[in-house]
């Protein structure tokens, strides 16, 4: 079982003080113990909402803070897409639509002209491979949540690249759910990513899932499976080794 009041280091020293506070936790489910291979579940979600999001949720709804930016990251294949997309749905459900929307780090590749040109498609989804301040700039843009819509780009796997204005952020969203790999890098000008989110979720996914689930991604781009496998180990792989390295930053490790 899992107390909130309203946060977690608050509920856990009134309980362990014997505080009176302690009675006014609110009880909320503790995470389901699901498979790796099936833990993005709504259930899932909607118990990793009750138990970090509840009583933000409200203030937000209420007007008492402003827009929250909310980062989910960690190796490619941990499941974020789908996580994040979740997140946003059970959100809406609840609050009310446009409430919440999700944006993709993966729409800032860079184009694969460009890429081929710098002689880096090889290594697309590299961090170097990323339009890193266009995405920083996008995220100012929302954090400064003006009247003024924000279009965002999106990355598309057919034709598996950028493409541009496809997700609109009203300035009645209250909730923008980040997802990308590298949110927490400390390098330049990726740094400025953690300062401007209010917080950041770490995904945490076995690493043999991690290979099979992108070995699997790459075939199904037309890659053989002895291409398929070249391509996680010489690129996918270090990448994933580069994104857990900044996993102690997060502020939830799930």
């Amino acid at each position: 079982m899992y107390y909130y009041y309203p946060n977690d280091a608050n509920c856990a020293a009134a309980h362990k003080a014997g505080s009176q506070e302690w009675s006014e936790c609110v009880s909320v489910p503790s995470l389901p113990s699901l498979p790796s291979k099936n833990r993005i579940s709504r259930k899932y979600v909607e118990a990793v909402i009750a138990q970090h999001l509840t009583a933000l949720l409200d203030n937000v709804a209420n007007g008492e803070r402003p827009r929250f930016l909310l980062g989910i990251t960690g190796p490619p294949a941990t499941g974020k897409s789908t996580f994040a997309s979740l997140l946003a749905t059970i959100m809406n459900d609840r609050m009310g639509d446009a409430f919440a929307v999700t944006i993709s780090m993966d729409g800032f590749h860079l184009p694969d002209e460009e890429l081929k040109a710098r002689g880096s498609y090889a290594l697309k989804g590299a961090p170097h491979t990323f339009d890193a301040q266009g995405f920083v700039d996008l995220l100012h843009q929302l954090r400064a949540d003006t009247p003024e819509m924000v279009w965002c780009p999106v990355f598309k796997r057919e034709p598996y690249d950028r493409v541009e204005g496809v997700v609109a952020v009203e300035h009645s969203t209250r909730m923008v759910i980040v997802e990308g790999n590298y949110l927490l890098l400390t390098t330049p000008p990726w740094q400025h990513v953690r300062t401007i989110l209010d917080q950041v979720w770490y995904l945490d996914t076995p690493r043999d899932i991690i290979k099979a689930r992108l070995v699997k991604r790459h075939m199904g781009i037309g890659r053989t499976e002895e291409q398929a496998i070249s391509k996680v180990e010489e690129s996918d792989l270090p990448n994933a080794d580069i994104i857990e390295a900044s996993r102690s930053l997060a502020d939830q490790i799930l």
